[in-house]
């Protein structure tokens, strides 16, 4: 590769991040490459800070539907938290009001949300335990639980971390090490208050996009907005919707032939009476909708400007985009399902509603468990201390009718084959399927002390000779 392919100024090679530049098709280089000297290598800049954050937040609708959509889906249908060791009178989701009062499903969206801008958020229990908020929670001293606050990585900072020499204590928890310790709150809307700090087991904790350990002081110890990668391939689709609309202005092209047109324009006052013609035209066309010509010289016609192909490329750019949102359906990307992308198919909403349900067993599964936990032992709820809880996602689509018979249909023919079996009673297919709160897709094994529990009495229990087989 020789020096004089090279066309950049030092400025613009102080700005690559590389020197991989084609002596041959000009890839890479600002002078032949339109996408080497344009804004996508702002990444090069490094990371955004929190007004740019917001600015691109507020300003692009993808962009602020990369950030919206996953925290609305994961909430849209709802959960339900189920308890074991309940007896027949106790509520078949004790939590429930509780939850209302707190608002947990706008905590837990909003955590989601800014954790998914910024990098990082977290929920604050506003728990009355009768010690500093810079001291551990001790559940059994916990009195109330007043509210849910949500705070940003910028209003949260990790102050200290276990295993840090200069942390308060060196006693480090169980699978804490290098973990935040103390936060620092400051709120953003505080002028003059000094700040407060709050320890880690009253804090509901979500990171960002990953980060890399050499990174994360970077970030506070905290991660990275999902912006940061995508922000490329959202600058692709703009620019893409720019063409377009540069193309739809070009789209129909007037042409007028004049007779001596060379002539015209050489003479000493011809461009001002070539202008004049073309504004009398255009008022012509304004005014009445036509055009005046003189029939031996001059000729008016229009020209489109071909789009071919023009759709099958800008759904790649679609696709491109889609990819960074971790397999988003483009409906709820754009608004829209283009025709013939396979992410609008079967497999995309199958993709996509796996994405939210692991989302959703490892971001918010474990922040309601916190809270049902620290709800129980307020004494709030009156669920057993050794109790079990469960917290079922409901489904994002609602099967028809149609759908549900048949699933019913062929759940009570595996029953029917695990009776004959012996490896299910009818106490359990019973009381599973239909002992709780309407129908149960699930079917588990019962002591007869849960049977017993359960107020159907002694009629269901199992008896000692297995069931005979059906001929």
């Amino acid at each position: 590769m020789s020096d004089d392919a090279i066309q950049m100024t030092p400025e613009e090679a102080a700005f690559r991040a590389d020197s991989m530049i084609s002596t041959i098709g000009g890839l890479g280089d600002p002078a032949y490459d339109k996408t080497a000297g344009n804004n996508r290598s702002i990444k090069a800049l490094g990371r955004y800070t929190e007004d740019q954050l917001e600015a691109i937040y507020e300003g692009s609708a993808l962009a602020g539907r990369f950030v919206d959509v996953p925290a609305n889906e994961c909430t849209r249908c709802g959960w339900r938290a189920h308890t074991s060791k309940a007896d027949g009178d106790a509520p078949a989701e004790p939590f429930r009001a509780e939850f209302q009062r707190l608002d947990l499903t706008g905590a837990l969206r909003a955590r989601d949300r800014w954790a998914s801008l910024y990098g990082g958020a977290a929920i604050l229990l506003g728990v009355n335990d009768g010690l500093d908020l810079d001291a551990p929670m001790k559940l059994e001293a916990v009195d109330s639980l007043d509210y849910l606050r949500v705070a940003d990585m910028h209003e949260l900072r990790v102050r200290h971390r276990y295993g840090e020499s200069s942390a308060p204590t060196h006693v480090v928890p169980p699978g804490k090490m290098g973990e935040p310790m103390l936060y620092e709150l400051t709120p953003h809307n505080s002028v003059g208050q000094t700040a407060t700090m709050i320890h880690e087991s009253r804090v509901i904790r979500q990171v960002g996009a990953p980060v890399p350990p050499r990174k994360q002081q970077e970030v506070y110890y905290w991660g990275a907005s999902v912006l940061q990668r995508a922000i490329p391939k959202l600058l692709n689709i703009e620019a893409a919707d720019v063409a377009m609309a540069n193309i739809m202005e070009e789209f129909r092209i007037a042409v007028l032939r004049l007779k001596g047109l060379a002539g015209l324009v050489q003479a000493k006052d011809g461009t001002e009476r070539l202008m004049k013609r073309m504004l009398a035209m255009n008022l012509g066309k304004s005014v009445v909708r036509s055009v005046l010509l003189d029939a031996e010289s001059e000729e008016y016609t229009q020209q489109g400007a071909p789009v071919t192909g023009l759709p099958e490329l800008y759904e790649k750019v679609q696709q491109q985009v889609a990819a960074c949102a971790d397999g988003m359906p483009l409906d709820l990307l754009f608004g829209t399902s283009p025709k013939g992308l396979s992410s609008s198919n079967e497999s995309g909403r199958k993709h996509w509603q796996d994405t939210v349900a692991r989302r959703q067993t490892f971001i918010y599964e474990p922040a309601i468990l916190r809270v049902c936990e620290v709800l129980r032992a307020t004494g709030a709820v009156d669920v057993p201390m050794d109790a079990d809880i469960d917290v079922v996602f409901n489904p994002l689509e609602t099967p028809s009718e149609k759908e549900r018979s048949e699933s019913r249909n062929l759940d009570s023919q595996a029953d029917e084959r695990w009776w004959r079996m012996g490896a299910l009673g009818e106490h359990e297919i019973a009381l599973s399927r239909f002992g709780g709160v309407g129908y149960s897709s699930d079917v588990r094994l019962m002591s007869p002390e849960e049977i017993e529990a359960s107020g159907r009495g002694a009629e269901v229990l199992p008896s000692d000779t297995p069931p005979e087989p059906v001929e």
